[in-house]
């Protein structure tokens, strides 16, 4: 049984020297299993030898007694062959327990060593199957899924920006953030100058998206076509309240374009984009009646776009809420040469997190004379 064991040993770590892969952390897992296997045979190895020691000695000492009761009858009665019986039964009893007993007695070391090492092992197949290829841990709110920048091997690229990185018509999304546990008024108390900073500004020290979310990615196809069959939406509501601070410093509202409208509440997603130049004004007002219009000129319907080979197409992202806190990203459906694809668009590896619109937030204004907050109830 140990030869076996040995031998199947051998033969793991001979195919993982001989086809090696790629990924350091694929070795890793491979040999680990590997380890844990060996750590497994030799362990029932050893368990088995230590039962037939058992077994062995069990004779022996069946034998010794049997020898020790003709002897004493023997000795009672002055028989000669009963004597010679009981020096018969001693010798055979040594005898077969030399037979029984396998040199094994070595086991008892190994033992220790073969389960610290199935121990350790285990420990490493549970470390490096909840890493992803990146190396970093899987969270529930981020599947593992490699975003294209990290994977040059997909035959497409995708490049996401988002907050003030987005290149709208009239200068950038709104600067709408809100603070649920209050402006950290130690950190960073004077906001920037121009309102078109004070997204930034206050992301960077704590604050979320308030009513909207404003993503754009853009998809490049390589050597084929790319085919984006479908957006879906990923929403998981947080627990937090739907309070804090409301910094107020208007901007211009979001451009008039193509976009994928995210309904947070509905978890559904809609494409609007702009109408054609030669629709005539029956056709507006029809659309307009049932709804496939927007009041301003745009017209929806369902999600779909196909880049050309050595092309790419910017598509902008407007999540919103009414009532909901919630984490979220997007999924795309791709397909290239008949192989499909999913892609994750979310915030640099991590969900968007976005307000909801109504709450109970205390509306801010910033008083530049006395350099301090204003909020509704001050005299500012």
């Amino acid at each position: 049984m140990a030869g076996t064991a040995l031998s199947a040993c051998l033969v793991g770590v001979t195919v993982l020297i001989l086809d090696p892969p790629r990924q350091p952390w694929v070795w890793v897992e491979r040999a680990s299993w590997v380890a844990a296997l060996c750590a497994l045979l030799l362990t029932t190895a050893s368990l088995r030898a230590d039962r037939r020691q058992q077994m062995a000695e069990s004779v022996e000492q069946s034998k010794i007694a049997t020898s020790v009761e003709v002897l004493q009858q023997g000795v009672q009665t002055g028989s000669a062959p009963l004597l010679q019986a009981a020096r018969d039964i001693h010798h055979v009893g040594t005898a077969h327990y030399g037979a029984l007993t396998p040199n094994d007695h070595g086991f008892k070391t190994p033992f220790m060593i073969v389960t610290t090492m199935g121990i350790v092992a285990c420990v490493a197949i549970v470390a490096v199957v909840s890493l992803d290829p990146a190396g970093r841990r899987v969270s529930a709110d981020r599947p593992t899924l490699e975003s294209s920048s990290t994977a040059p091997t997909k035959p497409y690229v995708i490049t996401l920006k988002t907050g003030v990185d987005v290149d709208t018509t009239n200068g950038g999304p709104p600067a709408a953030v809100v603070f649920p546990q209050g402006i950290p008024r130690v950190l960073e108390p004077q906001p920037p100058g121009d309102c078109e900073s004070w997204y930034s500004w206050g992301k960077e020290i704590g604050g979320v998206d308030y009513f909207h979310t404003y993503a754009a990615f853009t998809v490049s196809a390589l050597s084929s076509a790319v085919r984006v069959h479908s957006a879906r939406v990923k929403v998981k509501p947080l627990e937090r309240k739907a309070a804090g601070e409301y910094p107020s410093c208007p901007v211009g509202q979001p451009p008039v374009t193509s976009y994928l409208d995210v309904d947070l509440d509905s978890a559904k997603v809609s494409y609007y984009y702009p109408a054609p130049p030669d629709l005539s004004s029956d056709e507006q007002t029809r659309m307009s009646e049932s709804g496939e219009m927007t009041p301003g000129g745009l017209l929806r319907k369902p999600f779909a776009l196909e880049v050309e080979p050595g092309k790419s197409d910017r598509i902008l992202v407007e999540g919103f809420t009414e009532k909901c806190f919630c984490s979220w990203w997007l999924e795309l459906d791709i397909e290239v040469d008949g192989t499909r694809f999913v892609e994750r668009i979310d915030d640099k590896g991590e969900p968007f997190v976005t307000a909801p619109k109504s709450g109970d937030y205390v509306g801010l204004s910033w008083d530049m004379e006395q350099a301090r907050w204003c909020g509704p109830s001050d005299n500012c």
